[in-house]
């Protein structure tokens, strides 16, 4: 009997942006979940730079990108997805103790 010793019993994917999983470990993810493995997600911030749309409704926009990483997660076998909503692109300004 072969033991399948790459894959995790659990994994915790953190990322900034919905679709960084997909686009940097969305095989890997696929992969562990069909050898059993339980996947959550944590996106930091919901995507709401996302958009060369000026005039973009940002909660539009917001609600548009969670629900595409949601979505993409299903796909993926994910169910636990998190997001902390931080803002875009403003990371390293977010006060970090409080």
């Amino acid at each position: 009997m072969l033991i399948d010793t790459l894959t995790p019993q659990r994994a915790l994917a953190i990322v900034a942006h919905p679709d960084d999983i997909e686009y940097y470990c969305g095989g890997t993810i696929s992969r562990w979940v069909q050898n059993g493995a339980t996947v959550s997600f944590v996106v930091t911030t919901s995507g709401d730079k996302g958009s060369q749309d000026i005039n973009a409704d940002i909660d539009d926009l917001i609600r548009v990108r969670e629900q595409e990483q949601r979505d993409s997660g299903r796909t993926l076998g994910v169910e636990d997805i998190t997001f902390l909503r931080y803002p875009d692109s403003e990371l390293s300004f977010v006060d970090h103790k409080a």
